[in-house]
């Protein structure tokens, strides 16, 4: 039968979604997730396959050995019966027992692929979804503009209920069911149902479905214990920080009150070692100073002498203090600025000092004797 090659996928995928049952979710999310896995761990947990190829033989099986020879059937040959208990059994079908066809679609996961092409198995095929068993794969290979290569293999239930009847008789557990391709060797498709799979077989997608999940709550579980090891770390570094600052303002307070001695130490010995005592000097410029002025802050180095104030009277200012004995000159250090509440000039002036040579203080001479007797011994 043509293969309709216009349907596509984005269609089946509403469609997939809209009849996919619970078990079906579940199976195609295990299947995804399993895609996270690399191949060579998730080779690692899955056991390497022992097929042992049977064909229908009337009413037995006819067992063929690992090079496809014959050797023997399940009902007069111990060699045969022998060789089926040691490994896992495949019954092969002959091609014309299957209906093969082929589609390519968009590249996706494997479960939905086999949904996508199982739902149309009513369009395409002359068989409805409930007359036959099914399974697919990907040609690999074959991928070709982001496409792949999907081959479906369909076989009616009646034949696949007279091959377990067989087995059963027989006393042979299938673990799948195969189409020969024209070599006579298997395709690659298992068209027992699930449940009638061997074990080793269901092993598979339950393991893909637990290591994903596994790898998924392994993941959620590193991202909490990141975050988790974050916020211990910023809470950490939170109080590191708190002390530090604390000890840093600590520090400043002490540098403050260390500046501030070191400030008073320095006036104090300014003013001991100056030459021009600086009680005169102030007395002095308290008297040189207009009545309607005065001072808002006064600073003494030694050398020179900065005042600031307010004067309503600010004309001859200057060479008022400059008249002051022991300045040697007055300068206006900013501009004045009209003060309009006080209505007074704001002015700051620096006073310049005259040094004077340090007077060294005579020594103190012994009082002479003035009363004009000397003191005889009488002894």
């Amino acid at each position: 039968m043509p293969i309709d090659q216009g349907t596509s996928l984005g269609s089946e995928r509403a469609s997939a979604g809209s009849a996919m049952t619970p078990q079906e979710f579940l199976r195609w999310w295990g299947s995804t997730l399993s895609g996270m896995l690399p191949g060579w761990l998730k080779a690692a947990f899955v056991p390497n396959r022992n097929w042992v190829i049977v064909r229908r033989d009337g009413d037995s099986f006819l067992v063929y050995s690992e090079n496809g020879q014959p050797i023997g059937s399940l009902a007069d040959s111990g060699s045969a019966r022998s060789k089926v208990r040691s490994g896992d059994v495949l019954a092969l079908l002959e091609p014309g027992e299957a209906f093969l066809r082929q589609r390519r679609l968009p590249a996706t996961s494997e479960q939905h692929l086999r949904s996508a092409l199982r739902l149309q198995i009513a369009a395409d095929t002359p068989f409805e979804i409930d007359e036959v068993h099914d399974d697919c794969r990907i040609i690999s290979g074959a991928e070709e503009g982001g496409q792949i290569l999907a081959e479906q293999a369909l076989v009616k239930r009646s034949v696949i209920a007279e091959l377990l009847e067989i087995a059963t008789a027989n006393r042979v557990d299938l673990a799948g069911v195969d189409v020969a391709d024209e070599s006579g060797k298997p395709i690659g498709f298992n068209l027992l149902p699930e449940v009638q799979q061997a074990r080793s077989d269901a092993f598979l997608p339950q393991l893909n479905r637990g290591l994903a999940l596994g790898a998924l709550a392994l993941s959620v579980l590193t991202g909490a214990l990141a975050l988790v090891s974050m916020d211990r770390k910023l809470a950490a570094i939170e109080r590191e920080t708190a002390v530090v600052r604390s000890e840093a303002a600590a520090v400043l307070d002490l540098q403050r009150q260390a500046n501030a001695r070191v400030e008073a130490i320095r006036m104090i010995e300014q003013r001991s070692a100056s030459p021009v005592k600086f009680t005169t000097l102030l007395d002095e410029i308290a008297a040189a100073l207009p009545q309607d002025s005065w001072l808002e802050g006064l600073a003494y180095d030694g050398k020179q002498i900065s005042i600031i104030g307010l004067s309503r009277s600010s004309d001859g200012l200057v060479s008022k203090l400059e008249a002051i004995p022991g300045v040697t000159g007055a300068r206006v250090v900013s501009s004045m600025m009209r003060d309009a509440r006080l209505e007074a000039d704001r002015f700051r002036i620096e006073l310049l000092l005259e040094p004077q040579p340090i007077i060294e203080t005579p020594a103190v001479e012994q009082p002479q004797d003035t009363t004009g007797f000397d003191l005889e011994d009488n002894g």
